[in-house]
């Protein structure tokens, strides 16, 4: 049977990680099978975004290119073999993403334009925190932050997240602020009638 495609969305320090490692658990103890990924992905054009992110070589206009590029690859090469077999496939942060970091700066309209090859997933769930909170969790992990991980620009990122949720109706926005476990329960619980069919 054919698998099923959910994209987790949020700013850095939202905790989608986190949330999709949960989520994971909770799948597999029901007895389904899940191949979780990420953006920018582990192909040759995701490593290269990460390189330009961590040397701090910032320019939206490349990057909205080069995620484009990179999320469909990441797609056809990765995703979509994944659901063939029959996996729930679970993205940390797909489409969406770009509208909102590469939105900041470039226009919108041709940002969408560039990802209109990379098809909708099945669901998609925006965990949403305060920028502050999101910000403090980055200290906290202690990790070396990133050319998009500042507090001005995630700021801007969150708010524009803020309004693609309400042009986006299918969207669910979920409480980044809850409890793990909790939140991890409440993202299965909006997942499993996409899916009880699978089993």
């Amino acid at each position: 049977m054919q698998g099923k495609f959910i994209a987790v969305e949020g700013i850095d320090g939202s905790g989608t990680t986190t949330f999709i490692n949960n989520v994971k658990i909770i799948l597999e103890k029901e007895g389904y099978r899940v191949h979780v990924t990420c953006e920018p992905s582990s192909h040759p054009a995701g490593k290269y975004i990460r390189e330009r992110l961590q040397d701090h070589k910032s320019d939206n206009t490349i990057f909205a290119l080069l995620f484009a590029a990179d999320r469909l690859i990441h797609y056809r090469e990765e995703i979509v073999p994944a659901l063939n077999n029959g996996f729930i496939v679970i993205s940390d942060r797909y489409k969406i993403s770009s509208f909102a970091y590469q939105g900041v700066t470039e226009d919108l309209q041709w940002v969408k334009l560039l990802n209109s090859k990379a098809p909708d997933p099945d669901l998609t769930l925006f965990i949403d925190v305060d920028p502050q909170e999101g910000d403090r969790r980055i200290t906290k992990r202690g990790a070396t932050r990133d050319v998009l991980e500042n507090l001005s620009f995630q700021g801007k990122v969150h708010q524009l997240y803020l309004n693609l949720v309400k042009s986006f109706p299918e969207v669910i926005t979920l409480d980044g602020n809850a409890e793990p476990d909790i939140l991890a329960n409440q993202g299965y619980n909006y997942i499993k009638p996409l899916i009880e069919e699978m089993i």
